[in-house]
């Protein structure tokens, strides 16, 4: 289970190709924004170092963000006059960023999303399928937002309910729906198959320790090696959120 990583590093990145090659099941939840929720709703952009790896399997995230008219409440500071005084109160109003899913959004084929009943997924990115890359493996699309859903790369998560009334936010581009969760099983074969295991990286300050390991390497395969092909039982569950399981947006 992977959360919201950051800059991982390639033996990072090895650690959990390798566990996807022994049929382990692989989640990440990962997205190319981490927002910020102290002061204001504001996003920045992060890399998981996880993009190439995610690419050789078939699996991408776009650089954006869904705005979902079905969508569950934020709470926001709003202000009002009484009698000549300025009062601010917490109401609980629509924020597209909070995709909704239920009934069919949620797949009735995959035994983790069909008795869920409902989800928020909050600060999603959609997910792009490359069934060339994905090969023979069964790909399920767990999430997804509904068909009335646009995104949007904009930093800017405030919503202005005076401009837009509806929905605090100004509608992008078409509207459609976008995968947010995916699950892709079957046999992989590694993203390191032909490659040095990087934990025999030659790196400075270690240079004797790997000289060491390289030759423990010899007589233990399980150190130095590389496996090259996953068995069948192998799975690969992406949801491309970053936040949505964080304490925060809990």
């Amino acid at each position: 289970l992977v959360m919201a990583p950051e800059n991982l590093s390639n033996k990072a990145l090895f650690a959990i190709d390798q566990f996807l090659m022994r049929g382990g099941s692989v989640m990440i939840a990962t997205s190319p924004f981490a927002v910020n929720i102290s002061q204001s709703l504001s996003a920045r952009q992060q890399q998981s170092g996880l993009d190439k790896w995610l690419a050789h399997y078939g699996l991408s995230i776009a650089p954006r963000m869904v705005l979902d008219p079905r969508n569950a409440a934020l709470p926001l500071p709003v202000e009002r006059n009484v009698g000549g005084i300025t009062l601010r109160e917490v109401r609980m109003l629509p924020y597209p960023y909070f995709p909704d899913l239920r009934g069919n959004q949620l797949s009735p084929d995959n035994p983790v999303t069909a008795q869920l009943g409902q989800l928020t997924l909050n600060w999603a990115s959609p997910v792009t399928i490359n069934s060339k890359q994905a090969g023979n493996r069964d790909i399920s699309q767990l999430l997804t937002s509904s068909a009335d859903s646009w995104s949007s790369a904009s930093s800017n998560l405030v919503p202005d309910y005076r401009g837009y009334p509806t929905n605090g936010f100004k509608l992008e581009g078409k509207q459609q729906s976008y995968p947010l969760a995916v699950a892709e099983t079957g046999s992989f074969d590694s993203f390191f198959a032909g490659k040095p295991s990087p934990l025999l990286a030659d790196n400075g300050a270690t240079n004797t320790a790997n000289t060491k390991s390289a030759a423990k390497a010899d007589t233990d395969n399980s150190f130095g090696g590389v496996i090259a092909h996953s068995p069948e039982s192998a799975r690969l569950i992406l949801v491309a959120s970053n936040g949505f399981a964080s304490d925060a947006a809990l």
